[in-house]
């Protein structure tokens, strides 16, 4: 789950914790986004997205729209700036409205935007700073022996080592360095955000 995700749980519901945090490609802790225009746009800097149209992911969705919208504030792009602004289900949702024209900007994984700016597609005009990445997340449920288990066993695995030939498409995936250790403060920076936005409890 992402580091939104797991707030907004572990505010609504309590008992929630996250075991583990998922790792990147050569290990990277951490993971960013990318806010995209199409390749023959006009805009070549956030602060000309006043008056435009912006795309962002799920409400609740990390690099979808808690970091982009963080991103263009810092720029003095407030939502009220904007024309107009959606939500989309997916990053390729996302990254097809700006494609096709239905949004002049929006903001997806920059995993992905690397990928279609290379294959021409789009192109970046911000990246973000790296953020705490998703994990794995247990409720109060589950007993402290299991979770310990399960935590155990995720530290230990392996999939770009021994563990590789067991797997299909991991390298796909936010976790495909595996996983790290994590403790509550290390989604502070993304609890504030969300605090900031009223994005946790009924707000």
């Amino acid at each position: 789950m992402g580091g939104l995700g797991f707030l907004k749980a572990e505010h609504d519901y309590g008992g929630v914790r996250m075991l583990v945090k998922g790792l990147g490609r050569n290990k990277k802790e951490g993971y960013r986004t990318a806010i995209i225009v199409k390749k023959d746009s006009p805009i070549k800097k956030l602060s000309m997205l006043k008056g435009r149209s912006f795309a962002f992911g799920p409400r609740y969705s990390t690099r979808g729209y808690l970091i982009p919208r963080y991103m263009l504030e810092k720029e003095n792009v407030l939502l009220s700036d904007l024309k107009e602004y959606s939500f989309t289900d997916l990053h390729w949702d996302c990254a097809r409205a700006v494609i096709d024209e239905d949004a002049s900007a929006g903001g997806i994984s920059d995993k992905l935007a690397f990928r279609l700016e290379k294959d021409g597609h789009i192109r970046i005009i911000a990246v973000s700073d790296y953020y705490p990445r998703s994990g794995i997340a247990v409720n109060k449920d589950v007993s402290e022996e299991i979770a310990d288990k399960v935590k155990t066993a995720l530290l230990k695995f392996d999939p770009a080592g021994k563990h590789k030939d067991m797997l299909t498409g991991w390298d796909k995936t936010e976790m495909s360095g595996g996983f790290s250790d994590v403790g509550p403060q290390n989604y502070d920076v993304l609890k504030k955000m969300a605090e900031k936005y009223r994005l946790l409890g009924d707000n």
